[in-house]
């Protein structure tokens, strides 16, 4: 008689509530399903999240989409490539944001070959991240508006060509550019120039979803790296945009009007070509609504 023998899951290979720091294990099916396998007390006791609320389900069951999306795509990642992933991260959970450093390992099943499960470790780097934050912020933040700079920028865009390398799932860049920027000095007066700026960097930032970057890089230029992986998907956003923005100086006769341009990656390009194209999408447009307006 021939037995059945279950295919192992992260419960079978590794048993995280024998480890002292937070711990996690996702089974990983056949089909590439990722679920919740365990959840170890130090995990729960930091965070608030339960391993009753998490096992057996996938993180977009029981996770906000936004957060689901995120570690989804890390978890997927590491059983793609078959190798080890650590990288820093930021969530807000039931109580309260934290920094963490997580290790995601691929638990292979010898007889198959196959990454049937994932642990994951985390350290607590709040406090840490608090206070390195606090000597970088010069290095990396735009002063002005409080986003990141061109700096920062360029870090973001090798970890999302790293990770669209991996994923194969490509992100766009959106250029968004102040009108008439040369002229704000004048009549607004520096300060006056200032508070508008961040105005607009406040109307990006709720424009765009959680987990895009946004950047100011200088002369009321700002560049945003997107989740949409489609033209289809970059013409939403940029739609979205272009009504937020379009309310607002509706409704103050003060708010700067912007010109918008987007591109979607594809293999090979690079940052210069990915903002070039965004650019050259960006004047085209603008091109196309001075001759609708005669």
């Amino acid at each position: 008689m021939t037995h059945h023998v279950p295919a192992p899951t992260a419960t079978t290979l590794f048993d995280v509530h024998r480890i002292g720091i937070p711990a996690f294990t996702v089974d990983v099916g056949e089909d590439l399903a990722l679920r919740f396998g365990s959840l170890n007390a130090v995990h729960s006791e930091l965070t608030g999240l339960r391993e009753a609320d998490l096992l057996g389900r996938t993180p977009q069951e029981c996770l906000p989409a936004d957060l689901a999306r995120h570690v989804g795509e890390r978890y997927m990642r590491c059983v793609l490539t078959g190798r080890h992933q650590d990288y820093e991260e930021v969530f807000d959970l039931p109580n309260g944001r934290f920094w963490w450093r997580t290790s995601l390992t691929p638990l292979v099943d010898r007889a198959s070959g196959r990454v049937v499960a994932i642990l994951g470790l985390c350290v607590d780097v709040t406090a840490d991240k608090a206070r390195q934050d606090e000597l970088e912020r010069g290095a990396y933040f735009d002063p002005v508006t409080g986003i990141a700079n061109r700096r920062r920028l360029d870090y973001d865009f090798d970890d999302a060509i790293a990770s669209a390398i991996d994923m194969k799932r490509p992100f766009s860049v959106l250029l968004a550019e102040v009108e008439g920027y040369a002229s704000l000095t004048a009549r607004l007066g520096a300060d006056g120039k200032d508070a508008a700026l961040r105005q607009v960097a406040l109307r990006l930032r709720e424009g765009i979803r959680a987990n895009d970057r946004l950047a100011h890089v200088g002369d009321g230029r700002f560049v945003a790296i997107l989740s949409a992986a489609t033209e289809g998907a970059l013409a939403v956003a940029l739609d979205r945009l272009r009504r937020v923005f379009a309310a607002a100086q509706a409704a103050d006769a003060t708010a700067l009007p912007l010109r918008f341009g987007g591109s979607v990656w594809s293999p090979g390009a690079s940052p210069e070509t990915l903002t070039r194209a965004a650019e050259a999408a960006m004047h085209t447009e603008a091109t196309a609504g001075d001759l609708r307006s005669r």
